[in-house]
């Protein structure tokens, strides 16, 4: 909405929500245009660039949280399989973890 206001383009917020698979549901219905990761695009989405009037919004920051006791074996098998399975996202160095 920053981008939108800043570039003094009109729009309505119809719908929001936390959920991608409801976001994705709006926009495949062509009820709305949302703001997704590319590794969530499906057949009948197109990506919405400058040239068709609309502002290139900022990058998304996207976060693996784990349990404090959910590190090895599994635990860190699952966590790279949804780091490879973003596709064109490149993981950030990670955080030192939190104290108990």
């Amino acid at each position: 909405m920053e981008a939108l206001n800043r570039d003094g383009t009109d729009y309505r917020v119809a719908y929001t929500s936390s959920n991608a698979t409801a976001i994705s549901s709006a926009v495949l219905s062509d009820l709305a245009v949302g703001f997704l990761p590319e590794s969530a695009m499906q057949p009948g989405m197109r990506v919405i660039s400058e040239d068709m009037g609309l502002p290139r919004l900022a990058d998304a920051e996207i976060a693996l949280m784990r349990a404090s006791h959910a590190y090895g074996g599994i635990y860190d098998a699952l966590a790279n399989h949804i780091v490879q399975s973003m596709g064109n996202l490149e993981p950030a160095p990670a955080h030192a973890e939190a104290a108990e």
